[in-house]
């Protein structure tokens, strides 16, 4: 096995080892309907950490398994479908601070929009790169393909940013209007702990294109993809 290939299958084991138990803690007080976690930012946030979990499996297992098709299949709709759900909880985030939705049913009713919404579009990006909808089949193009994956990662992941930021320059200037409470101050550096390490892989991503089996960059792209999914947990469970 490659120096290379070892250092992603243990940095992913690694992650894989730290997130099942916060999975399981977070699907469990759900699953009750434990107060603090039972509302639509944090039900995205669980489904964030649970499906990330899922991709570093299909991705772990995969290489492992050279890429069984099950595997394949699931690793390439978890790259759009994760970066879109750091998407909805940026949204969910900026719409409670700026446009200030209605609660209960009709929070909801948008969780449930837009979970359907994301699903969808990752779907349809998975049957039109790697199947072949509409006469066109990137996958046939191995490098436009993975071009694309890494554009429409970063351009999710860039957006999301940009919502934390409109988000935290509207409470600034409006402090002396409406001041936020702390949990809403927790959950925004929340957010960009969770964004922050997917755009340097996404970056770190691209300078592998040019510089390939760079040991630092590998440990990089790899290190971040996992904070991407750890950091925001870690935050949350070490915030007072």
């Amino acid at each position: 096995m490659e120096l290379s290939q070892y250092i992603r299958l243990t940095i992913q084991a690694s992650t894989l080892f730290i997130m099942i138990p916060i999975d399981v803690f977070l699907v469990y007080h759900v699953a009750i309907h434990y107060e603090f976690l039972f509302n639509a930012y944090f039900v995205t946030m669980t489904l964030y950490v649970v499906n990330g979990t899922v991709y570093f499996s299909c991705t772990f297992f995969g290489n492992l398994l050279e890429f069984a098709d099950f595997l394949r299949w699931g690793h390439r709709f978890y790259q759009y479908f994760i970066p879109l759900l750091s998407v909805m909880m940026a949204i969910n985030r900026f719409t409670a601070i700026v446009i200030m939705p209605g609660k209960g049913f009709a929070k909801w009713t948008f969780f449930a929009v837009n979970l359907a919404f994301i699903f969808f579009i990752s779907l349809t990006l998975l049957l039109f790169n790697y199947v072949g909808i509409f006469g066109i089949n990137l996958s046939e193009y191995e490098t436009y393909s993975k071009y694309f994956d890494r554009v429409f990662k970063a351009g999710a992941y860039v957006f999301s940013f940009m919502l934390e930021v409109l988000a935290i320059t509207y409470r600034k200037l409006s402090k002396g209007t409406q001041q936020l409470d702390d949990l809403d101050r927790k959950l925004l550096i929340q957010n960009f702990y969770s964004t922050i390490p997917w755009l340097i892989n996404c970056v770190s991503n691209q300078l592998l294109q040019t510089y390939r089996n760079y040991i630092v960059l590998i440990v990089i792209t790899n290190v971040m993809s996992c904070l991407g999914l750890m950091a925001p947990m870690v935050y949350l469970f070490c915030s007072k």
